[in-house]
């Protein structure tokens, strides 16, 4: 991912009518999720919950609030993961030269791979060269080493011989077959929902239905009913709807009455 140590925000946010109509505490909060975005450098993924809570020094319920206004204006994604809409692409866009050649310095620094120590003029007490050195490029070249003593050349010779006679040795022997790994095979999902787009496996309804015994098959008809409203795709529905289910909790708290016991606030 590429490094933001600072983000664009463009003219057009001062008429945008989405971002015109939002109340002052919206407008912050929605600047502070894009810097937050791209500090994290996760392709405009916003940061756990908890951590933001921390960092822009606010409560859950807040933050849970003003995500799911922006999620109906379409600036935030709500799914497995939080992220800001489109944050990467526009990064990437209308770059100037100066960031231009900011990211090619950056991805050369990624790609700096460090070389073999130059090496020039190899000569032994009687001149003779080492073929294998080229001048220009101070790179030594995988070439044969001639021009050199007797001793040296036969030393050369024993050491090629006992090579080839390795790999003589490697090519003969049978090639053993690696042993398969047992592997951990996930359950197949099954399909629910009134329009057939929920996909979870048994360990996942059954969770749900611990979790949500009164109204785990809402939640699940309500996450079918948004998918194919929106045209939407999610990486896990189990972890959506595990998702959905804090956020909810989160605008509305639960309160205790001394003669009916819980129940939600209004």
């Amino acid at each position: 991912m590429k490094s933001y140590k600072w983000i664009k925000l463009y003219h057009e946010v001062l008429d945008d009518p989405k971002m015109g109509k939002m109340s002052d505490h919206l407008w912050r909060r929605t600047i502070e999720f894009f810097l937050l975005a791209g500090k994290a450098e996760r392709g405009g993924e916003l940061p756990p919950i908890e951590d933001m809570v921390w960092t822009l020094r606010t409560t859950e319920k807040e933050i849970m609030k003003c995500l799911g206004e922006l999620e109906a204006l379409g600036i935030v994604t709500l799914g497995e993961v939080i992220s800001v809409t489109n944050f990467e692409k526009r990064q990437e866009s209308y770059l100037t030269d100066a960031e231009k050649q900011q990211r090619h310095r950056e991805k050369q620094q990624e790609n700096y791979e460090v070389l073999p120590e130059p090496v020039t003029n190899v000569t032994e007490e009687s001149n003779n060269e080492v073929t294998n050195v080229t001048k220009e490029s101070n790179t030594v070249l995988p070439t044969e080493v001639t021009n050199v003593y007797p001793r040296l050349r036969e030393e050369l010779r024993e050491d090629k011989d006992k090579e080839k006679e390795i790999k003589e040795k490697d090519l003969s022997a049978p090639a053993k077959t690696p042993e398969a790994k047992p592997k951990n095979k996930e359950s197949p999902k099954k399909v629910y929902g009134e329009f057939e787009n929920i996909t979870l496996t048994d360990q996942e309804y059954q969770k749900l239905q611990e979790r949500f015994p009164d109204c785990f098959g809402d939640w699940i008809e309500k996450l079918s009913a948004w998918k194919e409203s929106k045209g939407k795709k999610t990486k896990s529905d189990y972890a959506t709807i595990l998702n959905w289910a804090r956020m909810d909790k989160a605008k509305n708290p639960e309160v205790k009455r001394e003669d009916t016991g819980w129940k939600r606030a209004n």
